[in-house]
Protein backbone atom coordinates (compact mmCIF):
# COMPACT_ATOMS: atom_id res chain seq x y z
CA UNK A 1 0.00 0.00 0.00
CA UNK A 2 1.22 3.44 -0.81
CA UNK A 3 0.41 6.91 0.42
CA UNK A 4 1.45 9.96 -1.57
CA UNK A 5 1.58 13.66 -0.79
CA UNK A 6 2.94 16.55 -2.78
CA UNK A 7 4.74 19.68 -1.63
CA UNK A 8 4.27 22.55 -4.07
CA UNK A 9 6.28 25.75 -3.92
CA UNK A 10 3.66 28.03 -5.51
CA UNK A 11 4.04 30.97 -3.14
CA UNK A 12 6.71 32.10 -0.70
CA UNK A 13 5.44 29.50 1.77
CA UNK A 14 5.29 25.89 0.51
CA UNK A 15 1.79 24.44 0.57
CA UNK A 16 1.06 20.76 1.15
CA UNK A 17 -1.48 19.20 -1.18
CA UNK A 18 -2.71 15.70 -0.55
CA UNK A 19 -3.04 13.88 -3.88
CA UNK A 20 -5.12 11.11 -2.37
CA UNK A 21 -8.35 11.60 -0.43
CA UNK A 22 -8.10 8.27 1.43
CA UNK A 23 -11.51 7.14 0.16
CA UNK A 24 -11.36 6.46 -3.56
CA UNK A 25 -9.26 7.07 -6.66
CA UNK A 26 -10.85 10.41 -7.57
CA UNK A 27 -8.29 12.57 -9.35
CA UNK A 28 -6.35 9.55 -10.62
CA UNK A 29 -6.32 7.58 -13.87
CA UNK A 30 -5.49 3.89 -13.96
CA UNK A 31 -3.99 2.04 -16.90
CA UNK A 32 -3.75 -1.71 -17.33
CA UNK A 33 -1.78 -3.60 -19.95
CA UNK A 34 -2.77 -7.04 -21.23
CA UNK A 35 -3.11 -10.22 -19.16
CA UNK A 36 -0.17 -12.44 -20.22
CA UNK A 37 -1.87 -15.67 -19.10
CA UNK A 38 -4.86 -15.00 -21.38
CA UNK A 39 -2.83 -15.49 -24.55
CA UNK A 40 -4.18 -12.20 -25.86
CA UNK A 41 -2.08 -9.07 -26.22
CA UNK A 42 -5.13 -6.81 -26.16
CA UNK A 43 -4.52 -3.82 -23.87
CA UNK A 44 -7.16 -3.42 -21.14
CA UNK A 45 -6.77 0.38 -21.20
CA UNK A 46 -7.36 3.54 -19.20
CA UNK A 47 -9.78 3.50 -16.24
CA UNK A 48 -10.83 -0.09 -16.94
CA UNK A 49 -10.00 -2.36 -14.01
CA UNK A 50 -12.18 -5.50 -14.15
CA UNK A 51 -9.99 -7.42 -11.68
CA UNK A 52 -9.67 -4.64 -9.09
CA UNK A 53 -5.91 -4.27 -9.46
CA UNK A 54 -6.15 -0.74 -8.03
CA UNK A 55 -8.20 -0.28 -4.88
CA UNK A 56 -8.43 1.66 -1.63
CA UNK A 57 -8.01 -0.36 1.55
CA UNK A 58 -8.13 1.23 5.00
CA UNK A 59 -7.30 4.67 3.62
CA UNK A 60 -4.35 3.56 1.47
CA UNK A 61 -3.93 2.82 -2.23
CA UNK A 62 -3.50 -0.90 -2.84
CA UNK A 63 -2.04 -2.23 -6.09
CA UNK A 64 -2.32 -6.01 -6.39
CA UNK A 65 0.27 -6.38 -9.15
CA UNK A 66 -1.77 -9.04 -10.99
CA UNK A 67 -1.46 -7.08 -14.22
CA UNK A 68 1.18 -4.55 -15.23
CA UNK A 69 -0.25 -1.06 -15.04
CA UNK A 70 0.16 2.53 -13.96
CA UNK A 71 -1.55 5.05 -11.71
CA UNK A 72 -1.23 8.72 -12.70
CA UNK A 73 -2.67 11.93 -11.31
CA UNK A 74 -5.10 13.78 -13.56
CA UNK A 75 -3.38 17.08 -12.74
CA UNK A 76 0.10 18.11 -13.80
CA UNK A 77 2.57 19.50 -11.28
CA UNK A 78 6.04 21.06 -11.40
CA UNK A 79 8.71 21.99 -8.86
CA UNK A 80 7.59 19.49 -6.27
CA UNK A 81 8.78 17.02 -3.65
CA UNK A 82 6.97 13.68 -3.86
CA UNK A 83 6.74 11.83 -0.55
CA UNK A 84 5.85 8.16 -0.64
CA UNK A 85 5.59 5.82 2.28
CA UNK A 86 4.22 2.45 3.21
CA UNK A 87 2.28 2.49 6.48
CA UNK A 88 3.97 0.23 9.02
CA UNK A 89 7.21 -0.05 7.05
CA UNK A 90 10.30 0.34 9.21
CA UNK A 91 12.21 2.47 6.74
CA UNK A 92 12.92 6.16 6.66
CA UNK A 93 10.61 8.39 4.63
CA UNK A 94 11.86 8.67 1.05
CA UNK A 95 11.82 12.10 -0.57
CA UNK A 96 12.21 12.35 -4.33
CA UNK A 97 12.86 15.77 -5.82
CA UNK A 98 11.45 16.48 -9.25
CA UNK A 99 11.96 19.57 -11.33
CA UNK A 100 9.63 20.73 -14.11
CA UNK A 101 8.66 17.97 -16.46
Amino acid sequence: MLRTMLLLNITDKPKWISLFNGKDLSGWDTFLSYVPESGSKEIIGVNKDPQGVFSVVEGSIRISGQIWGALTSQQEFENYHLLQYKPGAQTSLGVKQKKSR
